[in-house]
């Protein structure tokens, strides 16, 4: 059974959720990210934890957005209008696989993409779920970005 309930949407990044959006700005300014504002295709999410049994916990909503230019891929978390984080990737430097086909996915049943590959910002390897909803915008996205990959790595 899926933990969230996920919705995706095309946007720009003058259409992201305030915070997002401030959250990336700030964000590619420290770490001198440019051409951000040219991101050629963008796409934001709305997830709800699903509750399960009489305790469940309380309802949980996060925003994400994922966002790519020729050379990046930047993606930033907004939960419940608290906490909020971004990372960013070049994409010559990433490997992105649908995480439907993860083997994570026998364990805890969701869409979206894994992300594999070098952090600019410490030099660390690591790995990344974005989650994604099921709708066209989602499905553009994972496609768009899986070519921009491969463009960017010539």
């Amino acid at each position: 059974m899926r933990e969230y309930t996920r919705t995706s949407r095309a946007c720009t990044l003058k259409d992201l959720h305030p915070g997002l959006r401030s959250a990336i700005l700030e964000y590619t300014a420290s770490h001198s990210l440019a051409g951000i504002d040219d991101s050629h295709i963008c796409c934001e999410t709305t997830s709800i934890k699903v509750k399960r049994g009489l305790f469940g916990g309380r309802a949980e909503t996060l925003v994400s957005a994922a966002l790519c230019t020729p050379a990046w891929l930047v993606w930033a978390f907004w939960k419940d209008g608290r906490d909020q984080g971004v990372r960013s990737a070049r994409l010559r430097d990433i490997q992105v696989t649908d995480y439907e086909g993860s083997q994570n996915y026998q364990l805890i049943e969701d869409t979206g993409l894994v992300i594999d590959g070098i952090d600019p910002v410490d030099g660390q390897s690591g790995s990344v779920f974005i989650g994604l909803g099921i709708e066209s915008a989602a499905l553009s996205f994972r496609a768009r970005l899986g070519e921009m990959v491969l463009i960017a790595r010539g």
